[in-house]
């Protein structure tokens, strides 16, 4: 390899160095613009802020970036994302998984004890031992 091509092979690589190092710079200093909202104060709520910045700088859309681990979205991409999570009529936002602990709440509530089981006991499965059961345990060898 020759000299010139060792030195262009250089300047190219500080180039490409460069526009890196200027492209992290800018995301940094869009970071804290007071412009931004990062997921601990996002109406969204933590897991779905990053969800929503991780998707839009995946898109390539506006107004998302990721600094270390810090997720900011500008206040209009926020407005966005609020209004995605809302149904067209603008009735408020209905999760699509239905919440398991609310139907368990409500599974208890309805059930009726019937027999010996108490509604809970139902639910685990369980049994209490009952002396009239045939299976019982023996103590000292007697039945």
């Amino acid at each position: 390899m020759t000299d010139e091509a060792l030195v262009a092979l250089v300047v190219q690589l500080f180039n490409h160095l460069g526009d890196r190092v200027a492209d992290q710079v800018v995301k940094r200093l869009r970071a804290h613009d007071q412009n931004m909202v990062t997921q601990a104060e996002s109406p969204l709520g933590s897991r779905r802020h990053c969800a929503a910045v991780q998707r839009r700088v995946a898109a390539g859309l506006p107004g998302a970036s990721i600094v270390g681990r810090k997720h900011f979205l500008t206040h209009e991409a926020l407005q966005e994302e609020l209004s995605r999570l809302r149904p067209r009529n603008g009735s408020a936002a209905v999760d699509a998984a239905p919440n398991i602990a609310d139907e368990l709440s409500t599974a208890i509530a309805q059930a009726k004890p019937s027999g010996n089981l108490s509604a809970i006991d139902k639910l685990k499965g369980s049994r209490r031992h009952h002396p009239s059961s045939s299976n019982t345990s023996t103590r000292n060898g007697t039945p």
